[in-house]
């Protein structure tokens, strides 16, 4: 069965096929049929293109991998000459390669990726051969810069996440370096804000702009930053005392939890990121519950935080469970 010319016109996701079902919009016995050509669900064939694609990124990876470790192993035989140029002669090809292409494909994309991981090499090449001096903020601000209108143009979700990776290196190197002097837990409420505000904004382009749902993994991948970093303040404040300097990120991560489930069950519906939310909620609450109790007894600390995970975690399949049973058969 294909399907209708207005379908093709909106995104479709699984709650929304099971709702065309439900109206007699759609036949209920071409619901498998629709939701792998919408690539809700993956037929063979989807599969094997997706495997040939990661098994290509594999080897791209493996090649950019083998090149930084040439450069580390056989530093000190290289001349100046032979570490600069091999570097911007590898960059100039895969320069001139994309700009002969006529056509942007997955190839295009992993060139691309390829040539951004070079500038970061040749940035830091040339910092190791002059000794510029520049610290770490300085290396990842100006790969951060280079790389800019590329992922721009570009449109690549792998550069765009290799572009948010760099944007938390820069912020955290920045905040250690120029703000705060050292590292302390709590300046990962900075770099937790700026990942949740990235993550409003991808879900709003997600919705609003007709993305496919492959691309899910990108937001999933922005939200586990996030979660992580609002984890890492609210744990350290438990763990470590830290006291008023850091309650802004204990006070964010018991607002945004709760509000992350609800918003992803009522809202977006996103299994991953619930489970991930819940996981978060789980260990935090096990972290408090241990902290307490270590004043009282060892022994308490461990089996009432030990019953508390056990019980959170039942609860939260049981409710993720009741999520997927519900999404799944909607009508």
């Amino acid at each position: 069965m294909q399907l209708p010319e207005l379908l093709k016109s909106i995104r479709l996701d699984r709650w929304l096929i099971h709702r065309l079902i439900s109206k007699g919009l759609v036949p209920r016995e071409a619901t498998q049929e629709i939701l792998e050509q919408t690539s809700i669900h993956p037929d063979r064939k989807t599969v094997f293109y997706y495997l040939e694609r990661f098994l290509v990124g594999t080897g791209v990876l493996f090649v950019l991998s083998g090149i930084i470790f040439f450069f580390a192993y056989n530093w000190f035989e290289l001349s100046r000459f032979l570490k600069l140029g091999m570097v911007q002669f590898a960059s100039l090809v895969l320069t001139i390669v994309l700009l002969l292409r006529k056509e942007w494909t997955f190839i295009d994309k992993l060139l691309l990726i390829s040539l951004s991981v070079l500038v970061g090499v040749q940035f830091a090449v040339f910092g190791q051969i002059y000794q510029t001096g520049a610290n770490a903020f300085s290396f990842f601000w100006f790969w951060f810069l280079s790389i800019s209108l590329w992922v721009w143009v570009s449109r690549s979700p792998l550069l765009w996440f290799l572009y948010q990776c760099l944007g938390n290196a820069v912020l955290f190197t920045y905040l250690i370096q120029y703000s705060v002097g050292e590292y302390r837990p709590e300046i990962s409420i900075i770099p937790a804000l700026v990942n949740l505000a990235s993550l409003v904004a991808w879900e709003y382009v997600y919705l609003t702009h007709g993305w496919s749902h492959k691309y899910r993994w990108l937001i999933r991948l922005v939200a586990l930053s996030g979660t992580y970093f609002l984890w890492v303040s609210f744990i350290s404040n438990i763990l470590d005392d830290l006291g008023a300097n850091n309650q802004i990120g204990s006070v964010l991560f018991l607002m945004a939890i709760p509000l992350g489930i609800w918003v992803y069950t009522q809202k977006i519906r996103d299994l991953m990121i619930v489970t991930l939310l819940y996981l978060a909620l789980i260990s935090a609450s096990v972290a408090y519950v241990f902290r307490v109790l270590t004043a009282d007894s060892w022994m308490n600390a461990f089996f009432f935080s030990g019953i508390l995970s056990i019980v959170g975690t039942m609860l939260a399949g049981y409710h993720i469970r009741e999520l997927y049973n519900k999404w799944k058969d909607l009508n």
